[in-house]
């Protein structure tokens, strides 16, 4: 027995062993991409963050700004491809001019849906028009097959007259709903699917981006129990 036990914990130790090279490999080959994703300019500085949405084991960069008066968020995916040789741009459903989900944060809700292996990511987005007119959405944000759709939920609008607001908040119907249902309307959409967080570790600010901090930024990309 303590021979199959040494003999277990040796072959466990082979496969994450096989599996940091297969990652170190994929980083790699994002870092020697850079032109592709890396998107600082003087005016204009981006966040990024490595991850695994789909969970396929072909890793992801991301690299995201929010910006304008408005609060607009523009974001492009990067993912390994799967001869792990190249990087593909990932679709986006979204038409041009559309603004994306904020996904600068560092933690948010995931839906899983076992049957067709899908995660349900909820997103937010916020825009403004001036400092009186807020306008707010929540998305179902999910990466499969190299492509992002982004499905619209509910609506909600805060307008201030003399500083006080009126908020409404709509489905997609345009039916009025309360707060309550805008706040919590992900958990009854996606009730038969399983409830999960996920973190992720932003670079933002960074001078160079090397090696190291697309490791740390991966190692600290997890999806867990709620």
């Amino acid at each position: 027995n303590v021979d199959e036990n040494e003999n277990k914990n040796e072959e466990n130790n082979i496969v994450s062993s096989n599996d940091k090279l297969e990652i170190e490999k994929q980083l790699n080959l994002i870092l020697n991409n850079r032109d592709l994703w890396y998107k600082d300019t003087e005016w204009d500085k981006y966040s990024y963050a490595i991850t695994d949405l789909d969970k396929n084991g072909r890793i992801e960069i991301i690299s995201s700004i929010c910006q304008g008066s408005g609060v607009f968020t523009h974001t492009e995916i990067y993912e390994v491809n799967e001869n792990v040789d190249d990087l593909k741009l990932c679709e986006s459903n979204l038409a041009e001019y559309d603004t994306y989900g904020d996904i600068i944060k560092d933690e948010f809700v995931v839906f899983y849906d076992n049957i067709n292996n899908q995660y349900h990511y909820i997103f937010d987005d916020l825009t403004r028009n001036g400092a009186a007119e807020y306008y707010e959405n929540k998305r179902d944000f999910c990466l499969s097959d190299g492509v992002i759709n982004e499905k619209y939920l509910v609506y909600k609008s805060t307008i201030y007259e003399d500083e006080i607001p009126n908020i409404v908040c709509t489905d997609l119907n345009d039916n009025t709903i309360t707060e309550e249902e805008y706040d919590n309307f992900e958990d009854k959409y996606f009730s038969d699917f399983e409830k999960m967080k996920v973190k992720i570790e932003w670079l933002t600010n960074n001078t160079e981006i090397e090696l190291d901090d697309l490791q740390h930024s991966y190692n600290n990309f997890s999806i867990y129990g709620a």
